[in-house]
């Protein structure tokens, strides 16, 4: 977060070109955290800074860059993993968040950048300051997805998961009940990213939920919706001669030639 913005925003267009290139036409960046930590919750030096400003001005500057070159950015991880101490890969962290600190601090650069952020990624940690005492991920809360991030934020984009193979959420039911859990709390997508049969087995799980009422059709449709527009325009392949091209405007900019 040292660099000035202009520079910031010059890199990750240089990023979203090449990633467009290759025929991508999103990148999970930029990471909105507020955190200071050791890197125990393996946020550390992935955030920008520890107070709301310096975040706000590079992630601001991160989306621009990305939409530039072509790509949708992400903020990541609502509503902040700043506090935890616990990696969420490996088990469920519970946040110390306050509902006054997510206004006045780590809820800021998702307030901030949300009419500009195309996506928006939940957190897997517990937030008992802002959800009550039930320990769950914010990616399977209601009360944060919808109410708070698209009711209060007015975030009107795509929120996807947080990877649902992650530890933190492994206790929470198998592939398809955490599909089901994090689309009925509003998400638009249930990301599965290791296992290849996962979306299989997820996709099984929410083919019934729809039918049964766990989950709503006509939210179903409004998220569809979003994802068709996120991906009205999506790129294909460019020839090798582009794509190296691509690449070495990136390193220019990185200065590394």
């Amino acid at each position: 977060g040292r660099w000035p913005a202009a520079r910031i925003e010059a890199v990750w267009t240089a990023v979203g070109r090449a990633m467009h290139r290759l025929g991508f036409d999103i990148d999970f960046a930029p990471v909105a955290d507020l955190d200071a930590g050791d890197g125990a919750n393996a946020i550390g030096r992935r955030a920008y800074g520890d107070a709301p400003e310096p975040v706000v001005r590079a992630a601001g500057a991160v989306l621009a860059g990305l939409a530039a070159g072509g790509i949708a950015g992400c903020l990541k991880h609502f509503p902040g993993l700043g506090g935890t101490r616990v990696d969420t890969h490996r088990a469920l962290a519970v946040s110390p968040m306050t509902a006054g600190e997510f206004r006045s601090r780590d809820g800021v650069p998702f307030a901030r950048l949300a009419a500009r952020a195309p996506l928006v990624m939940t957190s897997h940690a517990h937030y008992p300051g802002l959800d009550g005492e039930q320990p769950r991920p914010a990616t399977f809360s209601r009360g944060l997805v919808t109410d708070l991030l698209r009711g209060e934020l007015g975030f009107g984009g795509v929120v996807v998961s947080d990877d649902l193979e992650m530890g933190a959420v492994l206790r929470f039911g198998d592939a398809g009940e955490r599909a089901v859990r994090a689309l009925a709390a509003g998400c638009d997508v249930a990301l599965f990213c290791r296992d290849l049969d996962a979306p299989r087995r997820a996709r099984d799980a929410v083919v019934p939920a729809l039918a049964d009422g766990r989950l709503d059709p006509a939210e179903h449709a409004a998220a569809v919706e979003r994802l068709e527009r996120l991906s009205g325009d999506a790129p294909g392949p460019s020839d090798l001669v582009a794509w190296e091209r691509a690449r070495d405007d990136l390193e220019v900019v990185l200065e590394i030639t």
